[in-house]
């Protein structure tokens, strides 16, 4: 019989076994450990590339389609019971882990949160506005939408990693005036406030601008023009109209309806500028009327514009000085805190052949015997007739016009009115730049074969409304 003998595992084998076990398991562990933090890594990326995706679609939405975009610092939305109730804003949440639009809800009178990107675990966000300066299109805004990966420090406590996916591109406002960016350096825009109703007044309504339209409507207005009369031209202009190839001409009146923080006075003159009848002496001032509240009503003055003799261009510049400097925010029912913004627009037909004097005379337009002491700056109306009153507003015939126009304008350089100039007739370019001058107009439009009386207006409206709106926008409610 055979009897095998076995031999066992000596000390030094043993623990070489164990070694080597131990280093497979360690090895093994190790690659589930990558395994496992690689998978975490993926899932990461990809559910903060899917959630910035959701992100910039959104934005575009906002940016191309609202009709008022704001790109907003911090402040405007740290505290939701201070949000401007006229705008919708988009953001990301406090505590970063969601993105969100708030809207107004006149149920619960505050914004309410709508969550547009959910909260997913170990991720944050940051969304940086800024408009594109370098452009010529007013209407570009770049932003940057950050997605970071969270982990813990030494204590335990929420912290950034260095992983971190960055998004960035440009979208242009198609429908909006133009973007407005209330960020600074030190506060850069971190969320955009919008409205789809063509408005940037805030309801707080902190600002508002007066215009007024200082018209010519003397004789040489109702000339034929292009198969309309020249006054025709104006009313369509001011009110809108279609043209015969079918193209909208909105008008600067409902450009201006837009906004509820807009006041439009209309002062038409010829021989004066009298309200309410450019024929008779009045005292009363012509009305200044919201352009939003009261259109109908500047509709009405549009259209019962009518033509009369001749020009006293300094008379319409006097009447419409005096309803800028008289007009109180307050009293027309904005907050005590509202900032005034004055702006005229002046259109003259021809030459001015008027001016408006204090003095005396012996008769019926006897002009030989008219004796004139004092050119007529103060408010009120004039007399279209020499007066034997000594204290009485007269107006004679040709009398140093430009000499009257200067004195006005210099009244309306001192009182921070924007204006602007319109020269409505060929010939006259000297006497226009003479009036632009005079009152410290903006731009000066000079009449000439290429002159549209249309884009003339819009031109203005919007120069107007673009400034308005770096003042306006969405406020902070106190």
């Amino acid at each position: 019989m055979n009897i095998k003998k076995y031999k066992g595992f000596t000390l030094i084998e043993l623990m070489i076994t164990i070694a080597l076990i131990s280093i497979v398991i360690m090895v093994s562990t190790s690659m589930i450990g990558l395994v496992t933090t690689a998978h975490t890594r993926t899932v990461n990326e990809y559910e903060i590339n899917t959630m910035i995706r959701i992100a910039s679609q959104e934005i575009n939405e906002i940016v191309r389609y609202s009709k008022a975009v704001f790109a907003v610092p911090v402040s405007y939305v740290q505290d939701p019971e201070k949000m401007d109730p006229g705008w919708r804003y988009f953001t990301v949440s406090k505590d970063q882990k969601r993105i969100v639009v708030y809207e107004y809800s006149e149920i619960d009178g505050k914004h309410i949160e709508t969550v547009l990107v959910e909260e997913s675990p170990g991720v944050t966000y940051e969304v940086i506005y800024e408009k594109d300066t370098t452009s010529s299109n007013d209407k570009m805004l770049k932003y940057k939408i950050i997605g970071y990966v969270m982990g813990e420090d030494g204590d335990g406590n929420p912290v950034r990693t260095d992983e971190k996916i960055v998004y960035e591109t440009e979208i242009e406002a198609q429908n909006s005036l133009q973007v407005v960016d209330k960020g600074t350096e030190l506060s850069p825009s971190v969320a955009l406030a919008f409205r789809n109703d063509s408005s940037a007044q805030g309801t707080g309504r902190t600002q508002v601008a007066t215009i007024s339209l200082v018209l010519d409507v003397s004789g040489s207005m109702d000339n034929s023009l292009n198969g309309n009369t020249r006054l025709g031209h104006l009313k369509n202009a001011l009110l809108g109209y279609t043209k015969a190839d079918g193209t909208v001409v909105e008008g600067v009146i409902n450009t201006f309806a837009r906004e509820n923080n807009i006041e439009v006075v209309i002062v038409p003159f010829s021989d004066t500028a009298n309200y309410p009848d450019i024929n008779s002496y009045s005292n009363d001032e012509h009305p200044f009327y919201n352009a939003e509240d009261d259109y109908s009503s500047l509709v009405d003055t549009v259209n019962n514009l009518r033509t009369y003799n001749m020009t006293n261009t300094g008379d319409g510049l006097r009447r419409a000085l005096y309803r800028h400097i008289d007009f109180d925010p307050e009293t027309a029912g904005y907050n005590e805190h509202t900032e005034k913004y004055n702006y005229m627009i002046v259109l003259v037909d021809g030459n001015t052949n008027r001016s408006s004097w204090l003095g005396n005379g012996d008769g019926w337009w006897i002009f030989t015997s008219f004796d004139a002491y004092n050119q007529h700056t103060d408010r009120g109306g004039i007399y279209p007739y020499i007066s034997y009153d000594g204290e009485t507003r007269v107006y004679p015939y040709s009398r140093d016009n430009d000499a009257y126009i200067t004195l006005i304008g210099d009244l309306i350089k001192n009182s921070s009115i924007s204006s602007y100039v319109i020269g409505f007739e060929s010939g006259i370019t000297s006497q226009i730049s003479h009036i632009g001058t005079s009152i410290g107009a903006k731009q000066i439009y000079n009449y000439n074969e290429d002159f549209n009386l249309d884009e003339v207006f819009d031109n203005i409206a919007q120069d107007i409304m673009a400034e308005l709106w770096l003042v306006t926008g969405p406020q902070i409610i106190n």
